[in-house]
């Protein structure tokens, strides 16, 4: 057992290789602990001279509650410098990522609890932000710092796509006059278990979905056989510059509003749509559907010109779905 009060404190603290140098209890604010680090002179990069100390800078960090209490790790940095006057490097602060990374207002071991609590608990920023006394940009700009670096170093996270579907989202409304920010979600859509999010990019133009799919390994986009879209001119065009060879499949949401509202054969049910042709266009608004003569099955064509625009008969995307008994 350990009886040193000093070695308790920092026992308690936690941290690697620092000074407890106190810790303030103030009632209704978070306890406060204040470090050192205990490190030996450096010497400059550029000379090699011994360096001195310049200045000792403290630093408020966001750090795990202790015992119940919200917690504010102040740590007294050192700003060292070169006394040699032919030496052009001049000052630098000490850093020591086992406790905190550059311009981030969390600890290290704060900032990898939060990112493990929003992106694998599923909580929400604000609430993490509250649980930590802090705002919510602190916390969220931690989860953007320590998750990009996870999903960067994982290359292996997106696997095999038999299946690849785009879809815009509205994001959010952006400033005083609320505009609309629009992003793509790229899906996986035959993932075992469901569909599984691969990432989002913004905007729901070409340009980011093609980039996205660019920066991907030949052999991986040569193994994708279908694409899944909401019959938008955009995202066609992303499968049609950077994977021509998928079959283009409009995905189950937007078949019905895209010229499958006639009443289906009683007692059948949708069970899948394919797209073929290569016109996407107004028609779409105005299509008809006839029955075939093959059963359970029918056909989705473009209505006649109404002389305003539209695509004559014969032009235009047909969309073949079929039914199946329940």
């Amino acid at each position: 057992m350990e009886t040193n009060p000093i070695r308790v404190c920092e026992l308690l603290v936690g941290l690697p290789d620092v000074n407890v140098l106190g810790v303030v209890d103030d009632e209704g604010e978070p306890l406060g602990v204040h470090v050192e680090c205990r490190v030996a002179r450096p010497r400059c990069a550029g000379c090699g001279t011994t360096a001195q100390v310049k200045d000792r800078p403290r630093i408020g960090l966001v750090d795990l509650p202790a015992f119940g209490r919200p917690t504010r790790l102040w740590w007294y940095k050192h700003r060292w410098w070169c006394p040699n006057p032919a030496c052009g490097v001049g000052s630098w602060t000490g850093e020591d990522r086992r406790i905190a990374a550059p311009r981030l207002g969390l600890t290290d071991r704060a900032g990898r609890w939060v990112t493990y609590q929003v992106g694998r608990v599923g909580r929400s920023v604000a609430e993490v932000a509250r649980e930590l006394g802090c705002d919510w940009h602190t916390v969220n700009d931690t989860v953007l710092a320590y998750g990009e670096a996870l999903v960067d170093d994982d290359p292996d996270r997106i696997g095999d796509v038999a299946a690849l579907g785009l879809d815009e989202t509205l994001f959010f409304r952006k400033g005083r006059w609320r505009t609309q920010q629009w992003a793509t979600s790229i899906v996986d859509v035959a993932a075992p278990g469901g569909a599984r999010l691969l990432d989002v990019v913004a905007g729901r133009s070409a340009s980011g979905p093609s980039q996205w799919l660019e920066a991907r390994p030949a052999e991986w986009r040569a193994q994708v056989r279908f694409g899944v879209l909401d019959l938008s001119g955009p995202y066609r065009k992303v499968f049609d510059d950077t994977l021509g060879h998928v079959t283009q499949v409009a995905d189950p949401f937007h078949r019905a509003p895209r010229g499958a509202r006639a009443p289906r054969r009683p007692g059948c049910l949708p069970s899948v749509i394919t797209v073929a042709g290569r016109s996407w266009g107004p028609s779409w608004r105005r299509t008809c559907a006839v029955w075939d003569e093959a059963p359970r099955q029918r056909t989705a064509r473009p209505a006649p010109s109404d002389g305003r625009g539209g695509l004559t008969r014969g032009e235009g995307i047909g969309i073949r779905i079929g039914y199946e008994a329940p």
